[in-house]
């Protein structure tokens, strides 16, 4: 494949959608090929737009009371279904996938959640081989001491970076990962930018 994988990934309200989406906008005005996604999803009448408002919306959703593993295995079902319809048939033309979350957010919230780790680490795996033979070209942890928008109590918060620091670390080996101080937005937008032009230009190359 001749596209390039570019995932954010973080706690919630952390800063990374937005700069996911200053990325995506760089790299259409360098004329480089390039769409923004987010898991689940955020497209409306998709699967990955309905478990969003399950998660986040409940609500306004007829559903009674769900188990931290079933959102969870929802959240995987909308993963593999945006992996198949968009993701790889957009590495497969070329074009750059900003994608704002990964797997790590599934091990992250779950493990934050109290899912026996056998089970999470089972629907896990079944994302992780859909995914192929691709890995991200660079995986930016956006990071900071405390939110922009606050979603969670301060001790979840905490938690939560606490748990994206242990499986960055573990994750190493695996991809590379860059870990960002958001704690200016201009600052921190450019130094992704810096980090990301090295396969920009690696890219162009094979032009």
């Amino acid at each position: 494949m001749a596209g390039k994988l570019i995932v954010f990934e973080g706690g919630d309200g952390i800063g990374k959608s937005s700069l996911s989406k200053e990325v995506t906008k760089r790299l259409i005005d360098a004329s480089i090929p390039a769409v923004s996604l987010a898991f689940p999803g955020n497209h409306p009448g998709s699967l990955g737009h309905l478990v969003y408002e399950i998660h986040h919306s409940r609500s306004s959703i007829p559903l009674g009371p769900i188990t931290p593993l079933a959102l969870q295995t929802l959240h995987i079902a909308a993963h593999l279904d945006a992996i198949e319809r968009e993701i790889l048939p957009a590495l497969r033309t070329g074009a750059w996938v900003i994608l704002d979350r990964f797997w790590w957010s599934t091990w992250v919230y779950g493990v934050h959640a109290g899912i026996d780790q056998i089970y999470l680490d089972a629907i896990i795996d079944a994302e992780r081989r859909r995914w192929e033979s691709v890995r991200p070209d660079v995986l930016f942890v956006i990071d900071r001491a405390e939110a922009i928008r606050a979603e969670h109590d301060s001790t979840s918060f905490d938690r939560l970076r606490i748990l994206y620091r242990e499986l960055a670390a573990r994750e190493q080996a695996n991809h590379r990962v860059v870990t960002v101080e958001n704690n200016d937005f201009a600052r921190s937008a450019e130094m992704i930018w810096s980090g990301i032009t090295v396969h920009m230009n690696q890219n162009m190359e094979t032009l």
